[in-house]
């Protein structure tokens, strides 16, 4: 179980994540692929265009 400190920063973070999450997300995996290109094999590129996509 998580503690209460942990309880704490996750609710005082959702906020922000549900603003900005996406946005957060797509420079987290921009960063990642930069990086570590060995790990676009890991992921299907594909699919989370399609997902992105979908979404607009």
């Amino acid at each position: 179980m998580a503690s209460k400190k942990t309880i704490e920063i996750v609710k005082s973070t959702a906020p922000v994540l549900e603003q900005h999450g996406e946005a957060i997300t797509k420079v987290f995996y921009k960063l990642l692929f930069e990086n570590h290109p060995e790990l676009k094999d890991t992921f299907n590129v594909t699919n989370q265009k399609k997902e992105i996509n979908k979404k607009h």
